[in-house]
């Protein structure tokens, strides 16, 4: 039985540090420092620590200023030397956070020794306790062993740490940045108290912070996660617009909203088709990142019930939740792709950087796991593009990690000695298209017919069209292309009506033959036509 398995839900997974930060428990071990204290508590059975900061000193106030990690020498920054880099050799962070680290050096150092043995680990903190549950989290990652479960960091309505360069530094490392998520209530002011509307100003006392980790954004009537920092950053202004106050928000209210979530996940007749974007983010991540993709998942299926049923809310409550819907609580891109780019552009930025004897041994994973998201996602992608009014998506738009996912597969291929068209036909009914590009060709062939419509006899233009129906035959006649491309409404059936008008029924190909007999489509659809 897995760790997972025994908490049985995200709900349970959050509830439990925050007993301990409400000290609900018996057997909670209290210490005292300067400025800050901590609760230990150890779940006999489960070979569970969870570990609870909070900020003693006086917090009506806290101060916005960045400290830079060389700015004050080596001895404040001790324990985050492993984020420097060459290419980075410096960051910030909360002056007043970091201070209260080195205050308290010894006995968190101490505290660290009681604590490596544990199997499993949870670090948290509420409010001004949450910056420090994370820095004393990040300082473990760089002594964490493979054998070891990286621990857990889990915050409570926690503002922002530090600036760009810091968030950079964590995020180098799918792993480290894994360890973090961040629990904000729409309600609570504090997590968006270092955030201005002017996120690429230069005042380093406030915008430029940058979250870092994973945010579980939660409001009265919804909840979604977003790992994204500009996505994060985004909502975190947007909730900054729609509650400029403090609305009477208690710090208790977190209590309420971890005992809802089990409630709020409940619920029936979902399509999974919408879940394929997770798949390939549950192949990629570790252990501990799955613990939060699988509260993505859940809250998407939420997302999917309340849309459904909106049917059954009356007018008037309707306008008014719309308010914040499109601000914070149905970012419909957002939540079913979690950023514009996604995390995936990172990932396969982080591979590149590794060295080539770990590259190697993810090698496996990466090819299968980013082929299949490339060829779910890319097409959306295009959709948009040209939807906006895009042109030349190959040589204008296309994602820097879409083509090394490609070519990364492009070399694979050339290893490889097996039939593809052969095992394609067999499973041609669920087959993805193999050119993830391919609705970009399609795009740029209604777009070349519809040039056509205005000058007749252009021939560069009827050269792309015959280079691009051979293309097409091409995939077809290797089983490398998706049925779905015949339905009566796809973007390839309006090309082809388009480009037989053009041609004229006297016109004949390879194409043609295939594409006018309706049992010919018919028997590659179920993988039992022999193209000749």
């Amino acid at each position: 039985m897995t760790w997972w398995d025994k908490y049985k839900g995200i709900s349970v997974l959050l509830r439990k540090p925050w007993d301990v930060i409400t000290s609900r428990y018996a057997g909670i071990i209290t210490s005292e420092g300067e400025g800050i204290s901590w609760k230990l508590f150890r779940e006999p059975g489960l070979d569970l620590t969870i570990l609870a900061f909070d900020v003693t000193q006086d917090s009506s106030n806290p101060p916005k200023e960045l400290v830079y990690s060389n700015a004050c020498g080596e001895k404040i920054f001790r324990h985050f030397e492993f984020l420097h880099t060459k290419k980075s050799p410096f960051f910030s962070v909360n002056s007043a956070a970091i201070l209260l680290l080195d205050k308290n050096y010894e006995q968190l150092d101490q505290l660290k020794s009681e604590i490596n043995s544990s199997p499993r680990l949870i670090v948290t903190g509420l409010g001004l306790g949450g910056p420090i549950a994370s820095l004393f989290t990040l300082s473990l990652l760089d002594t964490n062993n493979d054998k070891k479960k990286p621990p857990l960091c889990i915050t409570f309505g926690s503002p922002l740490i530090g600036d760009k360069k810091f968030q950079k530094a964590i995020s180098r490392s799918s792993n480290w940045n894994s360890c973090f998520l961040h629990v904000v209530s729409l309600n609570d002011p504090l997590p968006r108290l270092f955030v201005t509307n002017s996120p690429a100003a230069s005042t380093p006392q406030t915008s430029a912070y940058m979250p870092f980790g994973t945010f579980l954004l939660c409001s009265d009537v919804n909840s979604t996660c977003f790992e994204n920092p500009d996505s994060i950053l985004e909502q975190l202004i947007a909730m900054g617009s729609i509650h400029t106050q403090n609305q009477g928000f208690q710090s208790s209210d977190y209590g309420n909203i971890v005992e809802k979530l089990n409630d709020k996940v409940i619920c029936k007749d979902f399509s999974t088709t919408h879940l394929q974007v997770f798949l390939f983010r549950l192949v990629m991540c570790n252990k501990t990142s799955i613990l939060v993709i699988v509260n993505q998942i859940f809250f998407l299926i939420l997302f999917l019930k309340l849309t459904w049923q909106q049917q059954n809310i009356d007018t008037n409550t309707l306008e008014t939740k719309s308010k914040i819907q499109q601000k914070f609580i149905f970012p419909r891109r957002v939540i079913i792709y979690p950023a514009k780019k996604l995390n995936e552009m990172k990932m396969v930025e982080e591979v590149e950087m590794k060295p080539q004897k770990e590259v190697a041994a993810f090698h496996t994973r990466w090819l299968y796991g980013g082929t299949n998201y490339r060829r779910m996602v890319e097409p959306l992608a295009i959709a948009q593009y040209y939807r906006d009014g895009g042109k030349e998506y190959m040589t204008q738009n296309r994602s820097k990690h879409f083509v090394q996912l490609e070519e990364w597969l492009n070399e694979e291929t050339k290893k490889a000695t097996s039939d593809l068209s052969s095992t394609s036909k067999k499973n041609v009914e669920a087959l993805l298209t193999f050119d993830s590009c391919f609705w970009a060709h399609v795009e740029e062939a209604l777009l070349s017919c519809k040039e056509l419509e205005v000058v007749r006899e252009k021939e560069e233009t009827l050269k792309k069209l015959v280079e691009f129906e051979e293309y097409v035959y091409e995939l077809l006649r290797n089983y490398v292309v998706s049925p779905e491309i015949f339905l009566a409404q796809s973007s390839y059936m309006r090309w082809w009506n388009k480009y037989q008008a053009i041609k004229g029924t006297s016109y004949n190909s390879t194409l043609t033959s295939f594409m006018n007999d309706a049992r010919k489509r018919e028997q590659y659809t179920l993988g039992a036509y022999d193209f000749p």
